[in-house]
């Protein structure tokens, strides 16, 4: 029995020499993954650290930033204790930041290495929690927690929440370049893309803004009005255009990756691309008509009108569109290409 195991060691030992191990990336696919995750974790740092990276004042003089916003989604106010809702909110914002940041320098470290590792997956799901989570805040920050005002010298309803959108909007288009960065295939590529345009388009609509006459920035955002107007009214069709294109987008992000081949691939993006412009159009058509309506007499809640942050918006999500197609018509397989690794 001795004289057999020697020999079968060693012929584990060759197989193991032989077997080939992954590829590893060349440095033209290192360097830019590197890049965009660091990048990704500088966004990040920036949103706890910066001091008016969620609110700034009129003067200028400082601000809000994200860690005094969870502090007092964990610790309330001198007016008022944290609610279950906001502690479990602030908790979640929290852990997937944290989350996305190690992640982000595990997946950075790895690609410097040549290794485009699975880390990176989980750092876009990650960040995506973490945009939405900021994204839900900015837009109902006063059912969340009403006593934020009183984190600040002067009243947060009248200065609202475009800083955190920006932020949010930045990262969704790191995440998009990130994406475009990591992935070697065609079809896990133009999936991320997809979802990328959703995640910037659910920005637009739940996280902008609004502001409202003779109310200063409530915070409402223009889904505050869109889903009100579901239920009828003369804003009733373009409510349902909106929702419906929506709906679509989302029906084109959800679809399986392996669809995504070389052709797929490309109408899907031009589709995405296209719906998510129609969406923003749709959104901007109804708010131009809740205005109308308010000055030819009608009884309206508000009269809102779309302030710069929502242009800034779709200028992102042209963007990401821009870098999307130009990925998805460039980067066609080449003969003997390694399978993707997205």
């Amino acid at each position: 029995m001795q004289d057999v195991v020697p020999p079968m060691i060693d012929v584990l030992a060759s197989e193991a020499v032989a077997r080939p191990g992954p590829p590893r990336a060349e440095w033209g696919v290192r360097l830019p993954a590197v890049g965009t995750g660091v990048l990704a974790v500088a966004c990040i740092v920036g949103v706890f650290a910066w001091p008016s990276s969620v609110t700034g004042l009129p003067e200028g003089t400082g601000g809000l930033s994200g860690a005094a916003l969870l502090a007092g989604l964990l610790r309330g106010a001198t007016t008022a204790p944290p609610t279950m809702v906001s502690i479990v909110v602030g908790v979640a914002w929290a852990v997937s930041g944290f989350g996305a940041l190690t992640t982000w320098a595990v997946a950075s470290i790895a690609a410097l290495r040549g290794r485009l590792a699975p880390a990176w997956r989980v750092a876009r799901a990650t960040t995506i929690l973490f945009v939405t989570i900021g994204l839900l805040l900015a837009g109902a920050w006063s059912s969340v927690a009403p006593w934020l005002p009183d984190l600040l010298p002067d009243d947060v309803s009248r200065v609202g929440f475009e800083a955190l959108v920006g932020w949010s909007a930045a990262i969704a288009a790191v995440l998009g370049a990130a994406t475009v960065a990591f992935s070697r295939g065609r079809a896990g590529m133009v999936q991320a893309c997809v979802l990328t345009l959703v995640l910037i388009t659910f920005a637009a609509l739940a996280g902008g803004s609004l502001i409202v006459v003779g109310v200063g920035v409530a915070g409402a955002p223009p889904a505050a009005l869109i889903v009100p107007a579901l239920t009828g009214g003369p804003l009733q069709p373009f409510a349902v255009a909106v929702a419906a294109l929506f709906g679509l987008l989302l029906a084109i992000a959800l679809l399986p990756a392996g669809k995504a081949s070389s052709t797929g691939g490309h109408w899907r993006m031009v589709l995405a691309a296209v719906t998510a412009l129609l969406v923003g159009a749709a959104t901007a058509v109804f708010l131009v008509s809740v205005n109308r309506l308010h000055e030819d007499g009608h009884v309206l809640a508000v009269a809102p009108y779309v302030p710069l942050t929502v242009f800034g918006l779709v200028a992102a999500i042209a963007a990401v569109l821009v870098l999307g197609l130009a990925v998805a018509g460039l980067a066609r397989p080449t003969p003997g290409q390694p399978k993707a690794l997205s």
